[in-house]
């Protein structure tokens, strides 16, 4: 059964057993599984799911983020013996019981004495593969038939059946048989040809590479842009105000306007909250009638509602982006 530790944080030392089949989810809410006192933390930041073979740790679209290992978590990551899991300000430790680490040991143990084997084998078996050479008097005539050594006796003046020994050739003419020397014009042409298939290949594979260039080449998207450069939609701040200091709760009173031809559809999650570093929120849930929700604009109508973002410790906002498209500056009251 796997395990979580807290290492590090207010709730040093705390200890949660995750049964199979079961989640753990992680937050600040009182409500998860493993509740953390940590105000850095989502209220419901990530969660820890176990199937009996493997622990899968998913975040919950956490303002922060997840990192295991320092590596960030961008939807789910497999879970090993000692990782280490960073939430905020806390430190978690994941870990397999005993009984699991003394079977994956078991496992490794039994991997490495089987290469071993293999190994070994190996090693006995080479030796019987070079032993066996053909015996030097396989091709011998038999000895108790005098006929049969008269017929191997050929005369040596018949070229095509003389057996000629290679230390009978001079070294000179064994050189000479066996490797004759290339010509220099034979070696200038040889080269000249060698040169032309370099170049050849070096031509197909600057233009193949300058086609996938221009195949694949995407230009880069553009940023957002000033609000007032939309056509479709101008979004007016009528209220700015912060609701909450710790954490900072903002709260945004705001109008739409259609301004194109065509029924506009807005929804709350189109706007992002950007701070003075660049991170961005998403709005919180709808709490009251007055939030903005989902809302049908007919042309040259309105909508009218407001936005609630809740940013990390110490953060100010500075910005409100609409659809990725658009943004507006804001300054607190």
């Amino acid at each position: 059964m796997p395990r979580i530790i807290v290492i590090k944080g207010a709730d040093l030392g705390t200890t949660f057993k995750i049964v199979r089949g079961e989640k753990c989810q992680i937050g600040r809410r009182s409500d998860n599984d493993l509740p953390l006192n940590d105000d850095s933390l989502s209220r419901y930041h990530c969660e820890v799911i176990y199937d009996g073979k493997k622990a899968i740790l998913k975040d919950k679209g956490s303002r922060h983020g997840t990192r295991v290992n320092d590596e960030i978590v961008r939807r789910s990551i497999e879970l090993t013996d000692g990782d280490k899991i960073r939430l905020g300000k806390s430190i978690l430790q994941f870990e397999w019981t005993a009984d699991r680490k003394q079977k994956h040991e078991e496992k490794q143990k039994l991997h490495l004495e089987d290469e071993e084997q293999f190994e070994t084998r190996a090693m006995e078996f080479g030796p019987t593969m070079d032993a066996a050479k053909p015996s030097p008097d396989i091709f011998a005539p038999p000895d108790d038939d005098e006929e049969e050594d008269e017929d191997y006796d050929t005369d040596d003046s018949d070229p095509g059946m003389a057996m000629v020994k290679a230390g009978d050739i001079p070294p000179a003419e064994l050189k000479s048989t066996l490797a004759p020397s290339a010509s220099p014009e034979a070696k200038k042409k040889q080269t000249l040809i060698t040169i032309a298939a370099v170049a050849a290949v070096s031509i197909l594979v600057g233009a193949a590479a300058f086609l996938l260039m221009e195949y694949t080449h995407q230009e880069e998207p553009q940023g957002p842009v000033p609000m007032e450069q939309l056509s479709d939609a101008k979004v007016v701040v009528k209220n700015l105000r912060m609701l909450l200091s710790r954490p900072p709760t903002y709260v945004i009173d705001m109008e739409v306007i259609n301004v194109s031809t065509e029924k506009l559809s807005v929804k709350a999650k189109d706007f992002l909250a950007v701070d003075t570093v660049g991170i961005a929120y998403r709005p919180l849930q709808p709490i009251s009638e007055n939030d903005f929700r989902t809302a049908t604009i007919d042309p040259g109508a309105k909508a009218n509602g407001s936005l609630n973002f809740e940013l990390r410790m110490g953060a100010e906002i500075q910005r409100l982006i609409f659809q990725s498209r658009g943004f507006l500056f804001l300054e607190v009251e």
